[in-house]
């Protein structure tokens, strides 16, 4: 049986903490509906989807939809979901840029999500990434959360406590920009009436 690991209550069991990750999944499911109503051709793919259920919310009935995530959390996701020739699960990290080899058809039908991600990679490992889906991927949508703050808060404490340190954040979206993404949209939580110790940003780039 799956049971949850109770050191992890220390950050999810708040309300606060609960409804902010309830506020920026509706924020990106808002703008993947938008994205795939634009885009009668759409492939998405979720970088380390976890055991997200967005397909299942937003995605059933079009194309193409991959989740990536380490191959620990596939194997887990394969015991609790089922992989289809649509819905298809990638067991590889997304600094392996070798899954950007298993996306047919036109990056310019092609929507990246990376929630909840880049925050834990180093700021070298995010510019990385950012260079190989612009190089490779160019015309890509990519759609992110960044956080405001520092290594010092309260959050950012608990979650080195649990092993999984957050590495970048953000002044602003200028700092997003000098990366080479062109901003389409930025949102932060707060204007959602989302109140959080960090400022996260919500942010939709073309990797043109």
């Amino acid at each position: 049986m799956l049971q949850w690991d109770p050191e992890l209550d220390i950050f999810y069991s708040g309300s606060l903490a609960q409804l902010t990750w309830a506020v920026r999944a509706h924020l990106f499911d808002q703008v993947t509906q938008r994205y795939l109503a634009s885009h009668q051709e759409a492939i998405t793919i979720e970088l380390g989807a976890g055991l997200s259920t967005r397909y299942y919310r937003v995605g059933q009935g079009y194309r193409y939809w991959l989740e990536l995530d380490l191959p620990e959390i596939t194997t887990l996701r394969r015991q609790l979901d089922t992989e289809t020739d649509h819905h298809r699960f990638l067991a590889q990290s997304a600094l392996d840029f070798t899954w950007m080899d298993e996306l047919p058809g036109n990056p310019e039908n092609l929507l990246i999500i990376a929630e909840g991600l880049l925050m834990y990679f180093e700021e070298n490992q995010v510019q990385h990434l950012i260079d190989q889906l612009r190089h490779r991927l160019p015309g890509a949508t990519l759609v992110f959360d960044a956080l405001g703050g520092t290594s010092n808060s309260k959050g950012a404490k608990q979650l080195a406590q649990l092993g999984a340190p957050l590495n970048w954040f953000i002044k602003n979206e200028q700092d997003i920009a000098a990366m080479g993404l062109s901003l389409t949209s930025v949102q932060s939580l707060i204007q959602a009436n989302c109140r959080y110790p960090h400022r996260i940003g919500f942010f939709v780039g073309s990797l043109g």
